[in-house]
This record gives C-alpha cells, sequence and structure tokens, in this order.
C-alpha cells in the first residue's frame, strides 16, 4: 500500500476535534530541528506523532512519513527548550521497505518492566497490530509480536485500571481494546463512540471523592469536509459507562485538514496533531499550546477535582540504612489523596542521575549498586498533572 492510499483514508475517514485551532495559527508551532528547518518537509507527508517520555526530562516523538517511497516510523529526541535533534528511521525490526508502518505509539509496559511499541503495519491491504519491546535504558528492540486486527483505521492507547491497553478504531463508530501486557496480543473489549471516529486515544480519570470517573478521548473526526479534531467524555459508574457527550464540536474547527492527535500529559497536556495547513498538498507536523484539554471550561468539573499533590516514597531501603546487600532493588509507595484522579506515573534517580520511570506494582527500581554511600529520589505525577514532592533517602551498600 502506498502513500496515496492512505492520504486518501485520512482525508475521507479521519474523525477528531478538540482544540481550537485557528486559521492564524498563532497558538501553533511547527515543530523544529536544532541544526534549522524543521521536522516536517514540503514534499513528503508527516503523520501519526506521538511524544511518550523516558522521564520527565527526556523525550522521544514518534511518527510516520513516506519520504522513502511506503511509510516508516521516525523517531526525534526532543530537547528542553521543545525543539527537536535530527529524526533517525527505526531499525529494521520495525520498519520495512515492503510495507507502511503508521499510528506508531509507545508507552510504559507495567508487567513486562519495559516499554511497548505499537503500530500498524499493512501490506497488501492486509492490517496488523503489532507490537515490539523496547527495553529501557538502552532503548533495543526486540520480541516482536503480531495479531490481525478488527478492520483498524487508526491506533491509540488508553491509560486504565493502573496500566496501557491500545485502541483501534473501526467501522464508524465502534473501536477495539487490545491488552498488550503480556507475551500475546489479546482483545479485551469492543465499545461504540458517539461519532464517526478514525482514530482515538484516550484516559481515565479517577474520582475518588465522587462516585463516578470519566474517559477523556481525543478524537479525529470527519466534518463539513475536513479532518477535525474533537473530544468526546464519558461518565463510568460503578464500573459502567453511563453517559457520554462530544465537547463543542463546532467551536474547535479550523478550515485545514487536521489529523492523528496525540497528547503529552507531562506538559500542560500539550497537543501533537499533522495538518495540510500549509496548502502544499502534504501533512506537516504541529504543536498545539494553549487550549489544551485541561485549561477548557467544560472540562472543570474533571481537572478541577483534584488540585493536591499525591505522595511518593522510598519503602526499601530505609532512610539511613546501614546493611544494604549488593545491587538492591529500590521500592517505592505512591498514592494520590482525596479528590483522586489516581497515579499516572513514578520517577526514581539513583545517585543524582536521570530520572527514570520505575515500573511493576511495587515501583521497584533495579540497580548494579556496589559498596559505599547511595542515595535514591522519587516523585510521582497523577492524572490531573499534579506533581508530588521529591522524597529522597540515602543508604549504604555494604
Amino acid at each position: 500500500m502506498r502513500k496515496g492510499w492512505i492520504l486518501g483514508i485520512l482525508l475521507i475517514l479521519q474523525s477528531c476535534g478538540i482544540l481550537m485551532l485557528s486559521d492564524k495559527d498563532g497558538q501553533l508551532t511547527p515543530l523544529a530541528v536544532t541544526s534549522g528547518g524543521y521536522l516536517s518537509s514540503d514534499k513528503d507527508n508527516e503523520i501519526t506523532p506521538y511524544l511518550f517520555r523516558v522521564s520527565p526530562g527526556e523525550a522521544y516523538l514518534l511518527y510516520s512519513s513516506d519520504k522513502n517511497g511506503t511509510y516508516d516510523i521516525f523517531c526525534a529526541k526532543m530537547n528542553a527548550d521543545g525543539t527537536f535533534e535530527p529524526p533517525f528511521a527505526l531499525p529494521g525490526l520495525v520498519n520495512s521497505p515492503a510495507s507502511d508502518e503508521i499510528y506508531p505509539v509507545c508507552v510504559s509496559n507495567i508487567a513486562k518492566s519495559r516499554y511497548t511499541l505499537a503500530y500498524l503495519s499493512i501490506l497488501a491491504n492486509v492490517t496488523n497490530l503489532v507490537c515490539v519491546d523496547v527495553m529501557p535504558f538502552t532503548f533495543t528492540f526486540t520480541n516482536s509480536n503480531t495479531a490481525p486486527a478488527i478492520n483498524p483505521t487508526g491506533l491509540g492507547s488508553i491509560f486504565m485500571n493502573g496500566q496501557y491497553f491500545m485502541m483501534t478504531s473501526f467501522g464508524a463508530k465502534n473501536f477495539s481494546i487490545y491488552n498488550i501486557s503480556g507475551d500475546t496480543i489479546q482483545l479485551y473489549y469492543l465499545r461504540e463512540f458517539l461519532s464517526n471516529t478514525r482514530y482515538a486515544s484516550g484516559n481515565i480519570i479517577e474520582n475518588d471523592s465522587t462516585n463516578f470517573d470519566t474517559i477523556i478521548y481525543l478524537k479525529e473526526n470527519y466534518l463539513a469536509g475536513k479532518t477535525q479534531i474533537e473530544i468526546e467524555l464519558a461518565v463510568v459508574t460503578g464500573g459502567f459507562m453511563t453517559n457520554s457527550f462530544i465537547l463543542s464540536p463546532g467551536v474547535y474547527a479550523s478550515s485545514y485538514n487536521d489529523s492523528t492527535p496525540s497528547m503529552d500529559f507531562y506538559c500542560g497536556f500539550k497537543l501533537y496533531f499533522a495538518s495540510d495547513r500549509y496548502g502544499k498538498g502534504n501533512y506537516d507536523l504541529f504543536r498545539y499550546n494553549i487550549v489544551t484539554p485541561d485549561k477548557m471550561t467544560e472540562l472543570d468539573f474533571v481537572f478541577g477535582l483534584d488540585n493536591v499533590r499525591p505522595v511518593a516514597t522510598v519503602t526499601s531501603p530505609t532512610n539511613g540504612q546501614t546493611n544494604v546487600m549488593l545491587n538492591p532493588t529500590l521500592i517505592a509507595n505512591a498514592f494520590d489523596p482525596a479528590p483522586s484522579s489516581g497515579v499516572l506515573s513514578v520517577w526514581g534517580s539513583v545517585n543524582g542521575g536521570p530520572f527514570k520511570q520505575v515500573f511493576f506494582s511495587m515501583y521497584e527500581y533495579f540497580t548494579t549498586l556496589t559498596s559505599g554511600s547511595h542515595s535514591y529520589r522519587v516523585f510521582a505525577v497523577d492524572k490531573s498533572g499534579n506533581y508530588s514532592l521529591t522524597n529522597e533517602i540515602s543508604f549504604e551498600v555494604q
């Protein structure tokens, strides 16, 4: 399948609308490269951006580009100022010149203590969901798993029940949820959106002080002849979806085709998306900086409930402990006090080094520490964007 077929789908079927994408572009920024210029080019199509963070200060943008003839997945490291290092194509385990690789999503896989890169692979009009293990710290790719998906038109992720699941849209309003935590990809359940949807990603905001949770879906929709971005909210009571509604579908429209949005939860809920707003017949990548979901009046009832910091502590070893064995496993605990939206992630730093996301239910950090004095710092982030205070301990390894 070649680029024309994919762009035809993007133009006809995409369904998303959530931001106020004005034609003046004042609140938009194209994605700049430190060496000059931009990630996007005038002659190629760059689509399906997804930003994932290894730590709060280390982030990578994944996207698909047809610069090599078929769509391949590229990666660019983001700098502290929001610019990017020159992009590079992912290795042969992921990209193939015989197929199209689109909709990359990279998430932490707590059950496997590593990351999982998921994407759609299209060969001879057959589309599969592919998951590849990504080892933390080294970012080597291994263990590729493939499963046939139900006529997918897009791939996103949703964080719920303490882990990430994959979402594939199909048909007009349907979507599938896949569990990727094990060695095989398992279909979890099927659901239906209120409006026609080609692509969606979501996040459950837990409200411990109420009797309901809220799912925020960031979607694409095809409105008035254009692909647009929209938000759909679903209210969950007692584990069952009881109500859904779409936020102001006309307010956030633009006169361009805006597609494949994803959200960076760690940076003020900034949104990344592809658009043809330069009018040169191709799609480029943009970041939306201002009216993001956590600042929308219509979502005050969701994000306004939780303005309390989460709490992160180190449970093993204890502060001042002097008899710690070699190569200890450092264990943390985190919780989100009421009114709670739930803990999103926990981060650890050894001996003043960079913070890395820690995995497993006990937030374990595996080390190769030798004899001597050491320190460990942890903090947590909740789903409303609140950061905990950093908790630090010192200990001695014998």
